[in-house]
């Protein structure tokens, strides 16, 4: 197909199109034009515009057409007096299209107007909701992190409170401990220290005559200490003289009630027995006692001899 018939072909397309779409009863500004839907306009606007971009097609084949025709020189003319004719003819019906189309373009675009303002209004609002829906989003997260971040610092406080609570126990414990050792240190000393004296005094009684540890319970004393004491210290040397081979006489258990309040309670009780003969020792004395420590902790004074 020639490029002239190819231009004939589009010319006659775009006139079919036009007056179809004249024919059409539905128009912009008609009183049927309400009834008109939305697709149908955008639809409509498209076959336009494709038209109008033909129609420049057209317009530029045509200009080389009527150049040709109008070739005044013999030796460059090509056109013969019938394709003259047909380029003139397919001339006055491309002038008559751009006018057709425009007005087309005009009405139809005008009724276009409004969809594209509704569409650009509901995208804009479409557009607005999703940046209120981003903002909300981004608020949300903002709280979400600033609580996060409230509840990190919370929980650090309570690390950091916690370990300085443990801390402090442990430096408390440690503090208590030091007192106890340092109070136990002391009772040591304190003790070792009694423990001393009692032995000095102890050996200072064993090296005493009876009338030395006598006098030694009188200055002590007063007279009616010094009688109970006497009572009782006559009663067990007279056990021990009077039946000098019972064992039983020649033992004094140190925790027994009677010679406690009657005799080993007073200054110089004591020191009489040891003055005489008697000597403190650890014994066992209970075979049957669950616990061997308490066992070694009950004292009998152990006699041995009595002085002259």
């Amino acid at each position: 197909m020639t490029e002239f018939r190819k231009t004939t072909a589009l010319v006659d397309e775009v006139e079919k199109g036009l007056k179809e779409l004249q024919g059409e009863e539905q128009q912009p500004g008609t009183h049927s034009s309400s009834e008109l839907k939305e697709e149908d306009i955008e639809q409509t606007v498209k076959k336009i515009k494709s038209w109008m971009e033909n129609i420049a097609e057209i317009e530029g084949k045509m200009q080389g057409f009527i150049a040709k025709a109008e070739e005044k020189d013999p030796d460059k003319k090509i056109y013969g007096p019938g394709m003259i004719k047909r380029v003139k003819a397919l001339a006055v019906r491309a002038e008559a299209l751009r006018p057709t189309a425009e007005k087309l373009a005009a009405d139809w675009e005008g009724a276009y107007e409004p969809i594209l303002q509704k569409r650009k209004e509901k995208e804009l609002k479409h557009q607005e909701e999703l940046l209120k829906r981003k903002r909300q989003q981004e608020q949300q997260e903002e709280m979400r992190l600033a609580a996060l971040r409230a509840k990190q610092l919370a929980e650090a406080s309570l690390r950091e409170a916690e370990e300085r609570r443990a801390e402090e126990e442990k430096k408390q414990k440690e503090l208590e401990r030091k007192r106890e050792l340092e109070l136990e240190r002391k009772r040591y000393e304190e003790q070792k220290i009694k423990l001393k004296k009692e032995a000095e005094r102890r050996k200072k009684a064993q090296e005493m005559s009876s009338s030395e540890a006598l006098q030694l319970m009188r200055d002590s004393n007063n007279e009616y200490q010094v009688s109970r004491m006497l009572m009782t210290l006559r009663t067990l040397i007279a056990n021990i003289v009077n039946d000098p081979g019972v064992k039983m006489y020649r033992r004094i258990r140190q925790a027994n009630k009677h010679v406690q309040s009657e005799l080993l309670r007073y200054p110089g009780g004591e020191d009489f027995l040891l003055a005489i003969g008697f000597r403190l020792k650890r014994i066992k004395v209970d075979d049957k006692e669950p616990d061997p420590k308490l066992v070694l902790k009950k004292k009998i004074l152990l006699f041995y001899n009595v002085k002259a």
